[in-house]
């Protein structure tokens, strides 16, 4: 959206190739940082950097960003064991590390599988050290970089075209990445009562693909254990069930299927007997595909803008009579060098060090270990309570509408719907020419700079959320409903002025028929 505005950045972008058969504009596309709320945001931002210097105002805008999950905006805790880690190894001043990761730090994560678990009163850590044949670790700039890195390795360039399959529904660093190395999508429907892919559909759309595009292709099929922006949770029947399914795939075209799964919202799962370790399953059920399971500190660990996570790769080759796995350690490696190095950015060394230090702790000491499951449970209960809180008092609006899956059939809210930071929902007016998203941020700032500019006093916070559509790929889009994507983890105290929000758009919209609009020429500022 903004690439375009700027000639000299467009000239530099067609002189690489990147702008060639639209490339970047599909990556644009699939960006949250550039849907139609993002102007908005940085116009709010603009104005309230001017308030702050005004000699007669002298104070920023007040705005209430429900955006991006960012868990410390919304009072959860970071680690103390882990600030007061990285606060030590900041003194060491450490030189540069290998590109693919701090070698303590992926030592660690081999020592231990995912998740934290906590069984009653008792309390242990899944700890079966992954063994260097069978699983390869390599760190990135958050998820989005380990995902990145690992499609541009095994898809990257016209020599290996791939095909990604994703649900319907779903989170769109999938859509943004198989973007970036000009993959075909191919769309796999959700199952409307579960929120999951359901593995016979599956099966029967990948083997129709297959046939049709045969073994030169590389196939790539992503998924989460828990939804966003829905917060479906898959179960472990299904996830073996499509474990076994993609086996067969792979034996009957002797093919070698990738998978990406990524279980970042696990330890919100609201029933924890159902949380599951996707690598242990992997590793339980044979998989015969190639399978990279992604990990993030910024949600469960309340670590956000340090852009730490990493990827366990895992793969047998005893089951492949072609598939070297040191080669693709070797490709991986390479892929992760260049990368980083000219885009991404190596993820901090101090961060990478001092989370070493912290997971090696629980690890060791049982007092870390026992403080960790208690901060895990505290977070847990906070934000289920907080989402289904702010869920239950959206619906109560007249002329808002949740999204069908997080409802039980008498139309109230479904606790066990939620299991992540989310909601999906919108006003009940049909599409127009902006998201909905983007139409409520654009009347809260209008709304805010004319108390302003009038009484001198901003009572009305600007709210920012999600533009729904930007999760559905492009050719859903238009054949769905708007719909708006809300950080739902506000107290129920601090949720009731952005409700009291919505409740007033909406009753403009039942009036009118219509959401309130501003042409940029008549904006009060």
């Amino acid at each position: 959206m903004y690439i375009n505005q700027s000639p000299y950045l467009l000239f530099i972008l067609k002189a690489r190739g990147m702008a060639r058969g639209g490339r970047f504009q599909e990556l644009a596309d699939h960006s949250l940082r550039l849907s139609d709320v993002t102007p908005i945001k940085e116009r709010a931002n603009l104005f309230s950097r001017r308030l702050l210097i005004d000699s007669k105002y002298g104070k920023p805008l007040i705005m209430a960003d429900s955006s991006l999950g960012d868990p410390t905006k919304f009072g959860l805790k970071q680690p103390l064991r882990l600030k007061e880690a990285l606060l030590k190894v900041i003194e060491n001043d450490p030189s540069y590390t290998q590109s693919i990761g701090y070698p303590d730090l992926r030592d660690e994560l081999r020592h231990r599988n995912l998740h934290i678990i906590g069984e009653g009163t008792g309390e242990q850590v899944v700890s079966t050290r992954l063994n260097e044949k069978d699983a390869f670790i390599y760190t990135g700039a958050g998820s989005s970089g380990v995902v990145r890195a690992y499609m541009g390795a095994v898809a990257g360039g016209k020599k290996h075209r791939a095909i990604v399959f994703v649900p319907e529904l779903t989170y769109p660093l999938f859509l943004a990445e198989a973007a970036y190395v000009e993959a075909d999508v191919v769309t796999i429907p959700l199952n409307p009562k579960t929120g999951l892919v359901d593995p016979d559909h599956l099966r029967s759309i990948m083997e129709d693909t297959i046939e049709e595009h045969g073994k030169q292709v590389r196939y790539v099929f992503v998924n989460t254990t828990i939804g966003n922006p829905l917060g479906s949770a898959m179960d472990v029947g299904t996830f073996n069930a499509v474990t076994h399914i993609l086996n067969s795939l792979n034996q009957k075209h002797d093919i070698r299927i990738h998978r990406i799964t990524d279980p970042t919202y696990e330890r919100f799962r609201r029933d924890q007997t159902q949380t599951f370790d996707p690598v242990e399953q992997i590793l339980k059920e044979g998989s015969t595909s190639v399978e990279l399971v992604t990990g993030t500190f910024s949600k469960s660990e309340c670590w956000p803008g340090k852009r730490l996570g990493y990827g366990i790769l895992l793969a047998d080759k005893s089951r492949f009579r072609d598939f070297d796995l040191e080669e693709f350690k070797e490709l991986i490696f390479r892929h992760m060098d260049v990368s980083h190095a000219i885009t991404l950015g190596i993820p901090d060394i101090h961060n990478q060090m001092a989370v070493a230090v912290w997971l090696n702790e629980q690890r060791t000491n049982p007092t870390a270990l026992h403080e960790e499951i208690q901060r895990q449970a505290a977070m847990r209960t906070l934000v289920n309570a907080n989402v289904l809180s702010f869920a239950q008092a959206l619906i109560q609006i007249d002329g808002v509408k949740a999204h069908p899956f997080c409802l039980t059939e008498s139309g109230d809210i479904d606790p066990n719907k939620l299991n992540s930071f989310y909601l999906m929902w919108r006003f009940r007016y049909g599409r127009d020419g902006k998201s909905q998203a983007a139409r409520l941020a654009e009347w809260t700032f209008v709304r805010a700079v004319t108390e302003i500019q009038g009484d001198g006093v901003q009572t009305t916070p600007i709210i920012f959320h999600s533009d729904g559509d930007m999760f559905y790929a492009k050719y859903f889009r238009g054949h769905v409903p708007q719909y708006i994507r809300t950080v739902a983890l506000h107290s129920p105290e601090a949720a009731q002025s952005t409700l009291n929000l919505i409740s007033d758009f909406a009753h403009i919209v039942r009036m009118t028929g219509r959401p309130p609009e501003y042409m940029e020429a008549f904006y009060p500022f």
